[in-house]
């Protein structure tokens, strides 16, 4: 092995690792942008003043009074997604708009602040699997030119 052979192989194992690491990273960050977030039974209390929920947006909303279990008319409560709330981040909003209600429980699907909307939700997988064939690529190229399959009687 020459000093070529083995700059190839330095440049070679540390483009893995680094790839490596980076597609593990990637893949786990898809899960939040594909996932929905779900909260069951958050007590809150509700009031003129807007309440910060979870995530960026909400959906199937079910608010029940918290003392006597019954279920809070969906007029008595206005939700609003995708705010600007004061510390700059988006997020999502629950005002009353008639009571008063001291306390209630709240059951609601969320879309974590990372979820991808719309058609980034079907290219955001196809990053991740083209990006493991960008690493195959990255590990078979330099192998086959080297020879290594002509040693192993393989050809």
């Amino acid at each position: 092995m020459n000093g070529k052979d083995i700059g190839a192989l330095v440049v070679l194992a540390v483009g893995l690792i680094v790839g490596l690491v980076l597609l593990q990273q990637a893949a786990q960050q898809t899960s939040d942008m594909l996932n929905l977030g779900h909260i069951d039974n958050k007590t809150i209390t509700l009031s003129s003043t807007a309440v910060t929920l979870e995530g960026k947006a909400a959906s199937n909303v079910v608010v029940t009074n918290a003392t006597g279990g019954e279920t809070v008319p969906a007029s008595n409560y206005t939700i609003s997604n995708n705010v600007i709330l004061d510390d700059g981040t988006l997020g999502c909003t629950i005002v009353e708009t008639a009571g008063p209600y001291d306390s209630v429980n709240i059951t609601y699907d969320y879309q974590p602040v990372s979820y991808a909307d719309s058609a980034t939700r079907n290219v955001v997988p196809l990053i991740v699997i083209l990006s493991a064939l960008a690493l195959a690529v990255v590990a078979l190229v330099p192998t086959l030119r080297s020879g290594v399959v002509s040693m192993l009687g393989l050809k």
